[in-house]
């Protein structure tokens, strides 16, 4: 296998990135901590709800034009031969 100096240049950047790694699990601030969450069941309500308003909304998106939903803009036409394309898949 012959080196050419772009394979140098990634071995010396590989070994500078675990020279790094390596000095940073030395340190002591910088050790492994565990997490915890004071307010588990809390947090837990809120990501729920979020994610459902989030894919309720996308939903209530999806199953209409952008076109209706925002008041007919000019804005959101598609171009004409995605239309073509779609309308010829049914």
């Amino acid at each position: 296998m012959e080196l050419t100096p772009s394979w140098i240049v990634i071995l010396t950047e590989w070994l500078g990135v675990i020279a790094v790694a390596w000095l940073l699990s030395a340190t002591p601030r910088f050790r492994k901590q565990t997490v915890g969450f004071r307010y588990a069941r809390r947090d837990g309500i809120v990501a729920l709800t979020v994610g459902g308003v989030l894919v309720l909304i996308g939903w209530i998106f999806a199953s209409s034009s952008p076109g209706k939903m925002l008041g007919n803009s000019s804005a959101f036409r598609s171009l004409p031969g995605v239309s073509i394309r779609c309308s010829s898949l049914r």
